[in-house]
């Protein structure tokens, strides 16, 4: 098994070896170790929406009738600040958790280089790179990460409006190009069930993590087609952050949340520009 994962990962260019099999048995005292990955500011709970967003909001939620309707989310930068992805990528690495990683690699900067060149390469490495950890401890890691380092990201008005309209009977789902694992131990943080999260999926084997990408890959397009593979519904809502989330944002019957847009990029790439010519709500905060 071991020389299967390590064969992929030379062929995508992991710089993987293959070492002892990792112990759990280490990582009792992980976040001791571990640096500061992402800042410990708390974002105030007075952060609110835009009057016209809250006005448009209330206009949606007096409609009626949104029993069994569908509202999906980005995740990074959109329901918390900052990449919780690329944060637990490189808590793994600070301690030596990536399982066929030599000593030495920098497995970030790898990520990097590849999302540089082309981010359909760098976001699904950023999964990859865990191949050959045993799935127990990769979610065991990701709940410890979230819970010690990266909670207090969390935009308490997305949780607010997640909660909104799940009570107004909305299914609320997670689509992020973030792996799926590491979503997974965010997601109880905004309410959300895990059966309505979507992030990169690797298969497993025989309980080790494998670079194997399970499709759709959830970045651009791809999340378009996660929506149909999974969710096989048209949303009324979508809230997404950036230009990789456009196309998921299209496929809104409804509203369109853009958060903290930037503006940069030419005309075709520029999501700030994008929205805004298409009239959807911009927030920032």
């Amino acid at each position: 098994m071991r020389k299967t994962i390590l064969a992929v990962g030379l062929a995508m260019g992991f710089g993987l070896t293959s070492p002892a099999p990792y112990s759990a048995a280490h990582s009792a005292d992980y976040s001791k170790e571990a640096p500061q990955m992402i800042a410990q500011t708390d974002i105030p709970a007075a952060l609110d929406w835009s009057p016209e967003i809250k006005s448009k909001l209330d206009a949606l939620f007096a409609k009626g009738h949104l029993k069994g309707q569908v509202a999906v989310f980005d995740a990074d930068e959109t329901l918390w600040r900052h990449d919780v992805g690329e944060g637990f990528l490189k808590f793994l690495q600070a301690n030596n958790k990536l399982a066929m990683v030599p000593p030495g690699f920098d497995a970030f900067a790898r990520y990097e280089a590849l999302c540089a060149q082309n981010k359909w390469m760098g976001y699904p490495y950023a999964a990859q790179v865990m191949a050959g950890m045993k799935e127990t401890d990769v979610k065991a890691l990701a709940e410890d990460y979230f819970q010690n380092h990266f909670k207090q990201n969390v935009y308490p008005a997305q949780k607010a409006l997640i909660k909104r309209l799940q009570d107004a009977g909305v299914e609320v789902w997670i689509v992020s190009a973030s792996n799926q694992w590491m979503v997974e131990a965010g997601a109880p943080a905004l309410g959300v069930p895990l059966n309505r999260v979507v992030g990169v999926r690797l298969d497993v084997v025989n309980g080790l993590v494998t670079a194997n990408l399970v499709p759709p890959m959830t970045f651009r397009q791809g999340k378009v087609e996660a929506i149909q593979k999974y969710i096989n519904k048209t949303p009324i809502l979508v809230s997404g952050d950036s230009i990789t989330d456009y196309e998921m944002l299209r496929t809104a019957s409804q509203l369109q949340l853009v958060i903290n847009p930037k503006d940069k990029n030419a005309p075709a790439e520029n999501i700030f520009k994008l929205a805004t010519e298409h009239g959807w709500l911009i927030q920032r905060w």
